[in-house]
């Protein structure tokens, strides 16, 4: 996988009593394979807001979703673009 830098995501595995469980084996991970920004939802008449749809692919299955806006300034700063890799915790 190609890719310029990663950005960890993490997600954390609970037991039924609420404590940290760790992961056994591998650590899981995405190449994100493309981000397109979509045309801005309007909240409010002053207020748009950014949102992009995202291809993602362990090199077997990929996965198209959408990035939660609050996580929009990470494309515009560039951590958050095609060729990355995450790795999913």
């Amino acid at each position: 996988m190609e890719g310029g830098g990663s950005l960890a995501l993490g997600m954390a595995v609970t037991s039924e009593q609420g404590k940290k469980v760790a992961s056994s084996g591998p650590c899981p991970v995405l190449q994100v394979v493309n981000v397109r920004r979509q045309p801005e939802l309007l909240r409010s008449v002053s207020t748009r807001i950014p949102w992009y749809r995202m291809l993602s692919s362990d090199s077997i299955n990929s996965l198209q979703g959408m990035l939660v806006s609050s996580l929009s300034h990470l494309v515009a700063k560039g951590a958050f673009r095609s060729g990355i890799v995450l790795d999913l915790l």
